[in-house]
């Protein structure tokens, strides 16, 4: 193919196979697959061929070769040269048994399926040069484990649907991300998107159903519609000031609170047919909300991961100390603990005054209260030689005049 080689196919058994840069003195830039070549039928780079025997309309009889598409081969590893500047569409669809792609560090483009339902590719390590990655490019396969290059301008529809991606971190670079790219990532817990993109499509990351944590930095302006759709285990997003623009789900299921570090009139909220949800819901309401989800806006609420992770950085354990939503945080709190530690000191005044005055009033001696001296009868009993009267020895006051014996 002009001044370089394009290689379409192959038609070994190895388990390791390693693609020469050089094929009759011309270079290796590109791995494609059949269809390339005019087999339309075929879109594998795996190949088996067999003779097929023609006869034209005067009966003569000749023999060519034909390839077929192999579901199956015994390639568990395949190292591509460092001359391949693109993979073409197709090109290791459907391989069972691929556990391994060792990509050269001047890649930049990976075609529309080209690693689609390849279920025991695990882990790639995409190269640096790397700028487009195709629709569903890793469709359906067993990735779990994807480190996506800073310098990637492009993600095709449903590139990673359906894999087992299980935390994803979106460089920075990326300027066209299309609509499923990471739906239905039923393992996918953490999304990080990096300062620098400015949209989620429609329905990006819906039925990722472990999806638990979404970091929307600073840039973030509009957010799709359905893009958290059916996230059964988010229950709550944080949008930054710069977000302009949110599309509600059609089902949002879990999601419980939205906290808008922008005020109100900032953000342009419209639902699934394409009103504004202003009109309907912020009239009159102190707290608004929409379809039982919370709306609040002009702060920045911390999350439960933000604030274990604020605790660490802290060196304090989850939940030690004051946090925006404690008692440093609130006003009302603290106000009421001052009122309550006040009227408890006055309580606490008041009691020791009043016993102190009480002892005042009471005889401290005999001669305060003019008692005569008491004698002590065989029974131990204490009699009271002012009014007569037993009361026991206790050293106490008589029960009936209330005059203090002495005790003998």
């Amino acid at each position: 193919m002009g001044g370089y080689i394009s290689v379409c196919g192959y038609l070994g058994e190895g388990e390791h196979i390693t693609v020469p840069s050089v094929i009759d003195g011309r270079e290796v830039l590109e791995i494609s697959n059949c269809s390339s070549r005019g087999y339309d039928s075929y879109n594998s780079f795996f190949m088996y061929e067999e003779p097929v025997l023609y006869v034209d309309s005067e009966g003569r009889e000749w023999e060519e070769k034909a390839y077929y598409y192999m579901p199956c081969s015994a390639a568990k590893r395949i190292t591509l040269p460092d001359t391949v500047k693109r993979i073409g569409k197709g090109a290791f669809i459907n391989r069972y048994g691929l556990e391994q792609i060792d990509f050269p560090d001047g890649l930049e483009i990976i075609g529309e399926y080209a690693f689609a339902q390849s279920r025991e590719l695990k882990e790639v390590i995409l190269p640096p040069e790397l700028k487009m990655i195709g629709a569903y490019c890793f469709l359906s396969s067993g990735i779990s484990s994807a480190r996506l290059p800073q310098g990637l301008l492009y993600i095709g529809a449903g590139a990673f649907s359906d894999s087992d991606i299980v935390q994803l971190e979106l460089p920075p670079d990326v300027r066209y991300m299309e609509d499923n790219a990471f739906s239905h990532c039923r393992a996918l817990k953490k999304i990080s998107l990096s300062e620098g993109t400015r949209e989620i499509p429609n329905t990006s990351f819906v039925g990722c159903i472990a999806l638990k944590e979404v970091e929307l930095p600073e840039g973030i302006a509009e957010i799709g519609l359905s893009a958290f759709e059916e996230c059964t285990s988010l229950k709550e997003l944080h949008m930054p000031k710069s977000a302009e623009k949110v599309y509600f789900s059609v089902n949002p299921i879990s999601l419980e609170d939205i906290y808008f570090a922008g005020d109100m009139e900032s953000v342009e909220l419209i639902t699934v047919d394409g009103s504004k949800l202003r009109s309907a819901v912020f009239e009159g309401e102190n707290d608004p909300s929409y379809d039982g989800i919370r709306l609040h806006f002009g702060k920045k609420e911390e999350s439960p991961a933000e604030a274990e992770r604020t605790s660490k950085e802290n060196g304090q354990l989850p939940g030690e100390g004051l946090s925006d939503k404690g008692a440093a945080g609130s006003p009302k709190k603290v106000i009421f603990m001052i009122t309550a530690i006040f009227f408890s000191l006055t309580f606490l005044t008041a009691l020791f005054f009043y016993l102190g005055q009480k002892r005042k009033s009471e005889p401290r001696t005999a001669a305060d209260q003019g008692n005569a001296l008491t004698r002590i009868n065989r029974k131990e009993t204490a009699v009271c030689k002012k009014c007569g009267a037993e009361v026991g020895y206790s050293k106490g006051y008589c029960y009936n005049c209330g005059h203090k014996i002495k005790g003998g």
